[in-house]
């Protein structure tokens, strides 16, 4: 009777153990994919502009760059007071999370990017930036985060850090700034 009940226990150990380890993998596998896919509400925030979609897993921009790059120019003139004179602009995927990039001699300027869910491609929240001068050569210096949102809630966000100590500022305006 003790031998049944010690191969039933370990019986009951080793099922349960392999279910722990089953929901961990789905736990890991959605946080994955909420970060890369709404860290902002989309029916909530009215900014969005499409600008690229995924291709074999891989960001590509659709969009005209110097059309995005003219806009920017002229509407952060409009807003700032100051030409940030960007020249060129990327799509770039960093830690899970996308990114529209704009770079000039000295200025970076981003902007979150995220998957639409009703399959328009990667979309551009235009609302808030992340400016700097002063590191933006880092690749993690001065990029917008939501930290206190959960994946699928608004907000305005923060902007990373630069980790020289240099400036970083965040510009937040209700304008359509790339359009």
């Amino acid at each position: 009777m003790k031998k049944s009940h010690i191969i039933l226990f370990g019986f009951l150990v080793v099922l349960l153990l392999g279910c722990s380890n089953e929901n961990q993998t789905e736990l890991e596998e959605t946080k994955s994919k909420n970060l890369r896919t709404s860290s902002i509400d989309e029916d909530s925030y009215k900014l969005w502009l499409e600008v690229g979609k995924l291709e074999n897993n891989k960001s590509v921009l659709t969009i005209n760059k110097s059309k995005l790059i003219n806009n920017l120019n002229k509407n952060f003139t409009k807003i700032n007071g100051v030409n940030p004179n960007v020249e060129e602009v990327s799509l770039v995927e960093i830690d899970n999370s996308f990114y529209l990039i704009f770079k000039g001699k000295k200025t970076s300027i981003s902007f979150y990017v995220q998957e639409s869910k009703y399959g328009r491609g990667l979309i551009v929240a235009q609302g808030t930036s992340c400016t700097t001068d002063e590191c933006s050569q880092e690749q993690l210096g001065c990029i917008p985060y939501y930290p206190d949102n959960d994946p699928g809630h608004e907000g305005i966000g923060s902007c990373t850090p630069c980790s020289n100590g240099g400036k970083c500022k965040k510009t937040v305006t209700n304008l359509t700034v790339l359009e």
